[in-house]
């Protein structure tokens, strides 16, 4: 709905600017009333393309509203894995390997205090058996329920040739002196994680 109004907004506004560009075509100067026509049918164009960016490539999976709060935000990929560089699909998991499944929600702050890290650290793992999955997309809501899991902020290491995974949490959080959740990376889990995938991984060659 909310990317209907926007495209109705942008005619109206083109319109007008159309409009008022043709009946005063003559003139060698623009009025000042068409100067902020043309800023404001640049910003209707320009908002809404950005939106729709950031929803495709980062937010698609979640509600379409969630994206204004990153829209404005120059450096999205801090707090959020790129979907376009995401697993879509369960064929695209070899499960006779194992496989190190970053499971996040957008929106989540666990899921943003631990991707940073995450990131730094699985820059040894081999990239085909790492995969990035939002827990609402379809994967993700069928990896939640093959391997019953609980929270948005999970990574999952299966085993070869099985059903069998295990669970490990990407981020905890604790009150502060003014009693305020703060929410940071499990780099224990997260090395722990890492170690066990490595060790499944190495009996396989």
């Amino acid at each position: 709905m909310l990317d209907f109004i926007w495209i109705i907004i942008v005619i109206i506004v083109l319109t007008c600017l159309s409009s008022f560009l043709i009946l005063s075509r003559k003139k060698s100067r623009l009025s000042r009333w068409q100067r902020i026509l043309i800023t404001l049918s640049i910003f209707f164009i320009a908002f809404p393309l950005r939106l729709f960016l950031v929803w495709d490539l980062f937010t698609k999976p979640a509600p379409f509203i969630q994206t204004l709060q990153y829209a404005s935000k120059a450096n999205i990929q801090k707090e959020l894995p790129l979907l376009m560089n995401n697993t879509h699909h369960e064929s695209q998991i070899d499960f006779s390997k194992p496989q190190f499944i970053i499971l996040y929600k957008v929106g989540c702050p666990y899921c943003n205090a631990a991707h940073q890290t995450i990131e730094q650290e699985i820059k040894d793992l081999p990239r085909a058996q790492v995969h990035f999955v939002e827990v609402r997309s379809h994967l993700g809501k069928q990896l939640v329920q093959r391997y019953q899991v609980q929270k948005a902020h999970t990574i999952i290491v299966t085993r070869p040739k099985t059903d069998e995974s295990t669970l490990f949490e990407e981020a905890q959080a604790v009150l502060n002196s003014e009693h305020q959740l703060v929410f940071s990376a499990d780099k224990s889990s997260i090395q722990e994680a890492i170690q066990y995938f490595k060790g499944e991984n190495s009996k396989g060659k």
